[in-house]
Order: C-alpha cells, then sequence, then structure tokens
C-alpha cells in the first residue's frame, strides 16, 4: 500500500448489496478493493467496482489463491457461510476481518466443526464487523472479540434519484428483500404472506421487489399477484432505478415474521438485526413501518422517521390510520460513503 491507498481483499461466496456497497464506496475513497469469490450472480456490477475479481471453486482453492497473493493489506471476509473466513485465517499473517452479517449461532444450533468455524470468526480474526448495535452486544456475550465495529448496512447517496416521483393516489406499501414461501427451513422469518393478506385485505396496496426472483421460492406470491388485484409483485430493479420506483409509494415494511419462530436464539437474532431495506427507505422518500425487529424499529421511533407495530395487527392499523412520517432531509447520517470512513479507519488501526 502507499501512504495514502490501501489494498483491500474481499473474500464472499457471492458478493451482496451489503459488500457491494462497503467495496463502492471503498473504492470512491481512492482503495483498491480485490474480490475472491465463487460466483457474481447477485451483484455482477461488482467486476467494475473492483480492481481485480477472481473466482474460486472451493475452500482448498481459495486458500490457495490467497497464499500466492502479495497484493493486499487486509483481508474483508463476509459471511455467510462462516468457513471462508477460517479459510483466510489460515493462510494467511495479514490482518483478517470479519464482516457478520448473519450471526448464525442465532439462528441455529450450531456443534462440532460448525461451532468451532464460528468461535474462531468472532475470537481469531483482528476485528469484527457488525451490522447492529444489538447484534454487537449479543455476539459479546457469547464471544471475546479483539476489535469491534458497528457499521450498519447504510445506502448510498450516489444511488439517490435527484428527486422522488409523485406520490401514488391510495394508500400504497413497499417490501424490498428476500421473500420465501412458508416452511422455507432456516428462512421462516421471510414468510411476509400473512402480512400482505392483512394489508391488502383493508385496500392497501402492496408492491413486493424481491432480491432474489426465484419462482420455486415464490409460489404463494406469484400466486396472490394473480389473484388480488391489491398485490403487485414486481422484477428485480437496479439499484438506483429501485430507488426511483419506490418513491412511488408512502409505506415501506421492514422487520421480519415470527409467527412460526419459537427458537429463543433466533428471536433473539432477528430482534436484533438492522436490515438494509430501512435505510434504502428512507433514501427513496418513504416511510417505513417496522414490525417485530426491536432494534430495527427502536431506530426508526428514536430517529422520528419511522413506525415500529409489535405485529402485524398494528402494521395495518398504523397504515390505514397514521400519517406518513416526513422524509429525512440529512442523508449524511445513513450515507455509507461517508460511514465508510470508520471502516478505513478500522484497517488503519490494524495496520499501524
Amino acid at each position: 500500500m502507499s501512504a495514502d491507498t490501501l489494498d483491500i481483499l474481499f473474500v464472499h461466496i457471492d458478493p451482496c448489496i451489503r459488500a457491494e456497497k462497503e467495496a463502492f464506496a471503498l473504492a470512491n475513497r481512492g482503495h483498491r478493493v480485490h474480490l475472491l469469490c465463487q460466483g457474481l450472480n447477485f451483484q455482477p456490477n461488482m467486476r467494475d467496482i473492483c480492481a481485480s475479481v477472481t473466482h474460486y471453486a472451493d475452500l482448498a482453492e481459495l486458500g490457495a489463491l490467497i497464499r500466492k497473493r502479495d497484493d493486499f493489506d487486509v483481508v474483508h471476509c463476509h459471511n455467510e457461510p462462516n468457513e471462508p473466513t477460517v479459510a483466510a485465517l489460515d493462510n494467511t499473517d495479514r490482518p483478517v476481518v470479519y464482516d457478520c452479517h448473519d450471526f448464525r449461532g442465532l439462528r441455529q444450533t450450531l456443534a462440532g466443526a460448525e461451532a468451532e468455524t464460528e468461535r474462531r470468526c468472532f475470537e481469531d480474526t483482528a476485528a469484527v464487523v457488525h451490522v447492529s448495535r444489538g447484534m454487537a452486544e449479543a455476539a459479546a456475550g457469547r464471544y471475546a472479540s479483539d476489535k469491534v465495529l458497528v457499521l450498519p448496512s447504510y445506502p448510498m447517496l450516489t444511488a439517490a434519484p435527484a428527486e422522488h416521483l409523485p406520490k401514488l393516489d391510495g394508500n400504497h406499501l413497499v417490501y424490498l428483500g428476500g421473500l420465501r414461501d412458508r416452511g422455507s427451513v432456516h428462512y421462516e422469518y421471510r414468510n411476509y404472506l400473512p402480512f400482505f393478506e392483512k394489508l391488502t385485505a383493508a385496500g392497501v396496496h402492496v408492491h413486493a421487489y424481491p432480491a432474489d426472483f426465484n419462482p420455486k421460492n415464490l409460489g404463494t406470491y406469484l400466486a396472490l399477484d394473480r389473484e388480488n388485484e391489491f398485490f403487485h409483485l414486481h422484477p428485480k430493479l437496479p439499484y438506483a432505478e429501485l430507488l426511483r420506483e419506490i418513491s412511488r409509494y408512502q409505506w415501506g415494511l421492514s422487520g421480519f415474521n415470527f409467527m412460526d419462530i419459537k427458537d429463543p436464539n433466533t428471536l433473539l437474532f432477528l430482534n436484533n438485526a438492522l436490515p438494509n431495506k430501512l435505510f434504502d427507505y428512507l433514501l427513496g422518500g418513504v416511510c417505513p413501518v417496522v414490525v417485530n425487529c426491536e432494534t430495527s424499529g427502536r431506530w426508526a421511533v428514536e430517529h422520528g422517521l419511522g413506525y415500529h407495530a409489535a405485529d402485524a395487527e398494528q402494521m395495518v392499523d398504523i397504515v390505514l390510520h397514521e400519517t406518513p412520517k416526513p422524509p429525512l432531509s440529512d442523508f449524511g447520517r445513513v450515507d455509507m460513503l461517508e460511514q465508510v470512513g470508520k471502516l478505513e479507519g478500522l484497517y488503519r488501526e490494524l495496520l499501524a
């Protein structure tokens, strides 16, 4: 590295929107991001953001690629899954940062090698990056990490629409993110069909933009789209276009469905999450309504930017009878381009 420029090696199975935003923001600050991944299905424009992109087939090849490279200062590993982080730990003496998108041990019971893998991710890495303060506090109750940084999945102002579109007549709510039919193992919280059915029965137009438009996971939503004039299932859009599109709607749905979840660890995980979509709604001029998810709901209410519903019934009541909060005017506090400076500072601290 030069005095000002860092070379950061991102490791990810298939980069998600959080990884893309971090990489773009770091590159925008003059750093070079090199990517090791198995695929680029979700965020293919990482090819244009990164200084280099190299594909690996399995963990053995990932380890070999890390061992033979000397063009990086720090390794930034994105889970889920956790195993690539351990591959990095075993194949470099440079600082390894663990970006914990998804705290597996809170959602699932881990044992044996999986439990040890998670422990190493938290305790053997140079630093851990969390998506929310609540998640950092939950992890601190289980693991002793050397350094911890909280960096929510903020949006980027470069993607913000120059102006918002006029609001549609009537009452419209939008949902962005993962959608699954009921019964999807480990993804029960993404079964939003009961929410959508209650909203549309109350005369609210619901617009859903699935993060992954895979028909095999969306059967019930495709049926609802065919049968219900108040439900609208939309195709995936480029991020900037998506933010402009959602500015037509009054409300944005965040939070999770707890209906089929009884495990206390999973509930702890979900209540401490701070989903990307919360900030995307704010950037698009949409008032968020958070269902369940205490950390996210508390954030929206404390900042005077949205509402927190304890259940689906209260969510419907809010959408029917409350007035959307005024749109966010100062975007600096939720801008990844600005907030990524904290991540850069962490890198420099580790390299000092």
